[in-house]
């Protein structure tokens, strides 16, 4: 069971993300925690808002996945932590998609289903076994279930990989918008090797960015519809470029600009006539 929970990545941040969750289930194995937490993720293309269709990005919609843990015949579905200003907050297991609206109102009331006390509980849980489910505070907890259990929340999770901070991950381009960018750089200034400022690479990074105000940068995006016809002019051959390249280039990434010379190569028949030092 999984779900989508609308955070949408780069490639390498999802990545990243990933490992950390790995790394996450791991040690909470190693604790006793017999629960399956994971992410899930859906690669897809979208447009760089504000680039009219000029720029489009490779993303990944990236989800929490997982089962809840289970010790003996209970499963720990929730946990239900008390707000501040009143009422409580349910925080669910990886993998729970919904709960009872009917037992969240139990846990509002304060009441433990386990020792029959109702007072105001910072934190209880909800558990859940086979024509059951039920309440209990969190001092009941290991009581009913016979041993001291772990519990992770989607929202723990979501923590651990600090999707809530602010961060920034480079974006990653689709190759064609890689392609289309550096038509138009070549056609505009010519080719440039190496990677300083004034090689085509950093001229194709800084088109991309969409920060480049000069009259040079305003001639490159008017070559832009040159630029995304010859990238699909060589479409055929860009589907048989690494596969790296395939699902993104991030322009910032000092690796990825030795891609540069390959896109130009290919698109070296597009290319206009008075550009004749392009590699062969």
């Amino acid at each position: 069971m999984s779900t989508l929970d609308g955070y949408v990545l780069t490639p390498d941040q999802f990545e990243n993300a990933r490992k950390r969750v790995a790394g996450l289930q791991a040690r909470a194995m190693a604790r006793g925690f017999t629960g399956q937490v994971s992410l899930n993720g859906q690669r897809g293309v979208v447009d760089d808002p504000g680039r009219h269709g000029q720029v489009r990005l490779v993303v990944v919609e990236a989800g929490v996945a997982g089962t809840p843990a289970r010790y003996g015949d209970w499963q720990i579905l929730a946990q239900l932590v008390a707000r501040s200003g009143g009422g409580v907050a349910v925080r669910p297991a990886a993998g729970v998609k919904q709960i009872p609206e009917e037992l969240i109102q139990s846990a509002r009331a304060g009441g433990c289903e386990h020792c029959q006390s109702v007072r105001r509980r910072r934190c209880g849980y909800l558990i859940r076994r086979e024509g059951e489910a039920m309440v209990v505070g969190k001092s009941c907890l290991d009581e009913v279930l016979g041993l001291r259990a772990l519990f992770i929340s989607v929202d723990d999770v979501i923590d651990h990989v600090g999707w809530g901070a602010a961060q920034f991950w480079p974006p990653a381009y689709t190759v064609e918008t890689v392609a289309a960018h550096t038509y138009a750089v070549v056609a505009v200034c010519g080719w440039m090797p190496g990677f300083g400022p004034a090689s085509t690479a950093a001229k194709v990074a800084a088109a991309l960015s969409g920060f480049d105000d000069s009259d040079v940068g305003e001639q490159v995006q008017c070559a832009l519809g040159d630029g995304w016809a010859a990238a699909r002019g060589i479409s055929e051959r860009l589907a048989r470029t690494p596969r790296a390249m395939r699902t993104g280039l991030d322009l910032d990434n000092g690796a990825t600009r030795h891609q540069i010379p390959v896109l130009v190569r290919a698109l070296r028949p597009h290319l206009p006539a008075s550009i004749t030092d392009v590699p062969a």
